[in-house]
């Protein structure tokens, strides 16, 4: 059974209630036997005595209210308090145009052009559902469920391999509610799901499917708490696993003024079977060391780190005397390390982000698999997967306009995605310039412009791959519109 929460405020409510009829009362019955004072004063030291009750009220409601989960729809950290199952989540939904991208000229060819639409599209982004539940003291558990459309329309082929044709995934089925109709089934994403133990400030345990604590966006990620319409890319790249499956260590302290917070994680690391079979029998560590101060200028500043190996293999099966045996043997094995600094700094409506992060990836020569990247008989033979080093950043800078009554925010994101060691193409600046309307608490209008500047010359990159004469034909900046409605329920 769920447990009801009661009102914010219902006991104090209650109490002052029964005070003040006490107060009316109890002078009422000792009448006979006191001096009767004037009616104005004892009116007046009653009134006196409402507005002192009325305010213990009003401050017992904030204090209710604080234990709330946050309108943000995103993440609430609230911890040792009893209550019932919480539900609660965002939706987004935008509209995209991306200009440049589509060449009427079979000659000329543009670079993004696999990877961004070609049409003016609407499109559903998320719909995340949370259930937090507190039923004990100390304990709590933290679901999050995203609904997506996916596989719906997805390419079946390998994706973007030269030489191949791709049709679209069509998930119809019969309606078993109809046998004349038929659905177009969809999948869902989990999020996180884990339970944590808190018996103290600085000592909190978390077992479970739960997101990477680094940076500033991965676990705080609902729409209606992003100031742009999108995260960065270099966030989107993933140079730290966006989830994990195993036990984090976290805590916090107050010397001084200052919260000083920590996260230490041991799970399966990344992988195709991460989030539920380890591969092999080496653990990922991980971690994060933060500071941060409220006041006048409010301020964060986090240090993360990852280490840990990526495995898959491949199983053979085979029948022995009647006895199916497997054997399993692995295809690609990696070490990779991750670090990464972000830094926010709010002050009067001003507020700065930025994260720097990097990936370092170093193959066992013995599975070191085929480079991808680098099969295309137009530039070079296949050969094998060097290590590599992969790296990201960004800087976001908004300001909240004073104007009473229309909560504008105007942002501009400017990143830095330097390609990986060995890759063929060039690096990319991407400049946003955007503006942010917090219609109510709980909805929000985005909408910005993008610019995309690839920054190397293409054509001294293709000639010391040996194919210089083909970079005329190849267009590579683009520029693209967002409009994002976003809500939080």
């Amino acid at each position: 059974m769920i447990p009801v929460r009661r009102g914010a405020g219902g006991l104090p409510v209650r109490f002052a209630v029964g005070v003040i009829f006490a107060l009316i009362l109890v002078p009422a019955v000792g009448r006979a036997e006191e001096p009767a004072a004037p009616i104005d004063a004892r009116i007046r030291a009653l009134e006196e005595q409402i507005a002192k009750l009325k305010q213990q009220v009003a401050d017992a409601s904030a204090q209710v209210a604080a234990t709330e989960p946050a309108e943000s729809g995103a993440e609430s950290e609230q911890g040792g308090t009893e209550r019932g199952l919480d539900l609660y989540g965002f939706f987004d939904f935008a509209f995209v145009k991306v200009f440049g991208i589509h060449q009427e000229n079979s000659g000329v060819t543009h670079v993004l052009r696999p990877y961004l639409p070609e049409t003016s599209t609407f499109g559903l982004g998320n719909f995340n559902l949370y259930l937090d539940l507190h039923a004990q003291r100390q304990w709590r558990f933290l679901g999050e469920v995203r609904y997506t459309l996916a596989p719906l329309g997805a390419e079946i082929a390998p994706a973007r391999v030269p030489g191949t044709t791709a049709t679209r995934y069509d998930t119809s089925v019969p309606d078993s509610a109809s046998a004349e109709s038929s659905i177009q089934w969809s999948g869902i994403v989990l999020e996180r799901a884990h339970v944590e133990y808190a018996p103290r400030d600085w000592f909190k345990v978390l077992a479970g499917v739960f997101l990477t604590p680094y940076g500033i966006w991965n676990v705080d990620h609902g729409s209606p708490v992003v100031i742009p319409a999108r995260v960065p890319f270099a966030v989107e790249k993933r140079l730290f696993p966006e989830r994990q499956a195993g036990l984090q260590l976290s805590g916090n302290f107050f010397p001084g003024g200052v919260d000083l917070g920590y996260y230490l994680t041991i799970s399966n690391g990344r992988g195709l079977t991460s989030l539920y079979q380890d591969l092999d029998e080496n653990k990922a560590m991980g971690g994060r060391l933060v500071a941060s101060s409220s006041g006048d200028v409010t301020w964060h500043a986090g240090f993360s780190w990852y280490a840990g190996d990526y495995t898959t293999t491949t199983r053979h099966y085979e029948s022995r005397l009647g006895v199916l045996r497997v054997d399993e043997q692995p295809r690609v094995k990696a070490q990779e390390l991750s670090i990464g600094f972000d830094l926010q700094v709010a002050y009067k409506g001003l507020d700065f982000r930025g994260e720097y992060m990097q990936r370092t990836v170093r193959f066992d020569d013995a599975y070191r698999p085929l480079d991808d990247s680098a099969c295309d008989p137009m530039i070079t033979n296949c050969r094998l997967q060097p290590d590599y080093n992969d790296r990201g950043m960004y800087g976001l800078l908004s300001y909240e306009l004073p104007i009473r009554g229309l909560k504008l925010r105007p942002y501009t994101l400017v990143e830095y995605d330097p390609q990986s060691d060995d890759s063929k193409t060039d690096d990319v600046a991407v400049w946003y310039l955007g503006l942010n309307w917090r219609i109510t608490p709980r909805a929000i209008l985005k909408g910005e412009y993008v610019f995309i500047r690839f920054t190397n010359d293409l054509k001294e990159i293709l000639k010391q791959a040996g194919a210089g004469s083909i970079a005329d034909g190849i267009r590579r900046d683009a520029q693209a519109m967002r409009l994002q409605l976003s809500y939080a329920f």
